[in-house]
């Protein structure tokens, strides 16, 4: 079980799509052919000029270049860098109209309209330039960034897929697997994103990044099987990786399967015993049973770190299943001197002092942590179980309804609601809790015989009381409560003897319970058996002599 300690699932989900990615998008774009010499933006005034020479000395060296459009595009490039977009677009618009070919002059013009803010300009820029640029393909991606900025997904889908099944650019592959995945995740189509992680694995090994989203969705998703292929293949990229082996071992555990668990976490811990892959080793060991192995490996990362929680908490544990409640005591008030704002702190510490019968200490304990988890259901199962102890039934019951309402999963707390019930003559509430706990526990002998013994002492229902608590009996044969109850339903049904003969048999198993004496001194009475019946009075009262309905017994 998670120690109440919050660990955060890493997000899969990529960056927001933004103008950002679009001006790097346009930054890495090639200006190709003759004017790829005039996008240089921020270059120098003497730059500037050499580059626009330049380009009227090509033009009239090569007539098929349109030499009018250059002047117009050059005008644009000038207007753009220093901030005039509204001239740099008409600029530019005039360079088209003398020369439709030309793909940079559609890039700057669309990168212009972005940076105007009209985002339909670009995309209907771009979209011509597919049809007309003589190098249309450096225009793809861009234009596919812009449909994702005007949440047309399904266009940019379909462009980045071409991208991904045409280009013969790893760089440019991955970026289109990548902004596909992002779209699939936008789309919740969930298993279609983790499949494009893959495939960007598949394309570029260095990117276990997108391998490990990919075993994240899968691990959402439920796909056991899968996630655990992916782990695998983390582990065998990185064999000297210590966190893909602890993914695994993770992995292992959440499962349900603490030994394979165990078996990854071994080998690492035996080459560093205070590493993280201990912490978890210790946990482990705890949760199957083997405390000696967990004490021993957690303190060791105690030693080395006094201040980790999680081992403070584990240490705990250990300590409390060892019946060793003092000193999960002190490993839970350090916990909490170190972090008070752990659940798992006040959870110990007060089953701790439970243990310890200091039940008013427990309380304030309790009391603090539901401060800052007033709705925890451990806090208010525990508080519940002190009142209970107590004898202080009311607030008893307060804080066990709570418990049952905040997750009704839980047994432990409607067994001691049911006792709470019974004890403050809410018999009607009582049968109830226990009826529900037969109908999810068939056969806890328990639940049968309490039933039993509540349907005895209201004198009704004695025949199903009679089969449930002989039921209980089976499950527990030497049990002296459940041989009293036997004997207590066959009081009530006016059969003495065999009332005798049970409560007999419960009174030697513990001679010293006041309800048995009791019980026995009424069936002696029922047989004529005064004298006995008054010996048995004598010595209930001995053991609790305020009980007020055996001294009205006593002649």
């Amino acid at each position: 079980m998670n120690p109440h300690y919050t660990k955060g699932l890493r997000s899969v989900l990529p960056s927001p799509f933004s103008i950002p990615n679009i001006v790097r998008i346009f930054g890495v774009l090639a200006l190709v052919g003759l004017l790829s010499a005039c996008a240089s933006t921020g270059a120098p005034d003497k730059q500037k000029s050499q580059a626009i020479a330049e380009a009227k000395s090509k033009a009239e060296k090569h007539p098929e270049y349109n030499s009018k459009a250059i002047e117009h595009y050059m005008d644009g490039v000038i207007a753009q860098m220093q901030g005039n977009y509204a001239m740099a677009a008409l600029d530019f618009q005039d360079a088209l109209r003398l020369d439709s070919s030309a793909t940079t002059i559609y890039s700057d013009l669309a990168q212009v309209y972005l940076s105007l803010g009209k985002y339909p300009q670009a995309e209907n820029t771009l979209e011509a330039g597919l049809n007309h640029a003589a190098n249309p393909e450096h225009l793809v991606s861009v234009l596919a960034e812009i449909y994702v900025l005007n949440k047309n997904y399904d266009k940019a889908g379909q462009l980045y897929r071409g991208i991904a099944d045409t280009t013969e650019s790893s760089e440019l592959k991955v970026d289109a697997l990548e902004r596909l995945a992002e779209i699939a995740v936008h789309d919740k189509d969930y298993l279609a994103a983790a499949q494009q992680y893959e495939h960007i694995y598949e394309v570029d090994q260095h990117r276990s990044d997108a391998l490990e989203k990919a075993r994240i969705i899968y691990i959402r998703l439920g796909k056991v099987e899968k996630a655990l292929q992916i782990t695998n293949q983390l582990v065998a990229s990185a064999p000297q990786n210590p966190d893909y082996k602890n993914q695994l071992a993770e992995f292992y555990s959440e499962t349900g399967q603490p030994d394979s668990a165990i078996a990854v976490l071994e080998p690492i811990v035996r080459q560093d015993s205070t590493s993280k892959a201990a912490v978890m080793l210790g946990e482990l060991y705890y949760k199957t049973g083997k405390l000696d192995s967990a004490e021993t490996l957690l303190k060791r990362v105690y030693t080395a770190d006094s201040t980790d929680t999680q081992t403070l908490y584990y240490l705990g544990l250990v300590a409390i299943e060892k019946q060793q409640f003092k000193q999960s005591e002190q490993y839970y008030r350090t916990l909490l001197n170190q972090r008070d704002d752990v659940l798992g702190g006040y959870t110990g510490l007060g089953f701790s002092l439970m243990g310890q019968e200091e039940y008013d200490k427990a309380i304030d304990v309790l009391r603090q942590g539901m401060n800052l988890f007033p709705d925890e259901f451990a806090l208010n199962q525990q508080m519940g179980e002190s009142f209970f102890f107590q004898e202080q039934y009311d607030s008893a019951k307060v804080y066990l309804e709570k418990a049952v309402a905040i997750d009704s999963s839980h047994t432990r707390p409607k067994r001691f609601l049911a006792f709470v019930y019974d004890n403050l003559g809410n018999q009607l509430a009582a049968e109830k809790m226990y009826k529900q706990l037969i109908k999810a526990y068939p056969n806890d002998p328990l639940f049968l015989n309490n039933l039993s013994y509540l349907y005895a002492t209201q004198g009704k229902n004695l025949k199903q009381a009679l089969t449930m608590v002989k039921q209980a009996l089976e499950a527990e044969p030497d049990n002296a409560s459940y041989m009293d109850t036997m004997g207590w339903v066959y009081y009530k049904l006016g059969k003495f003897k065999k009332a005798k003969q049970y409560i007999e048999q419960a009174l030697q198993a513990d001679g010293e319970n006041v309800e048995v004496l009791d019980h026995l001194g009424d069936v002696y009475s029922k047989l004529g058996e005064h004298q006995k019946a008054q010996e048995q009075y004598q010595k209930a009262l001995q053991i609790d002599p305020e009980n007020q309905d055996i001294q009205q017994k006593v002649q």
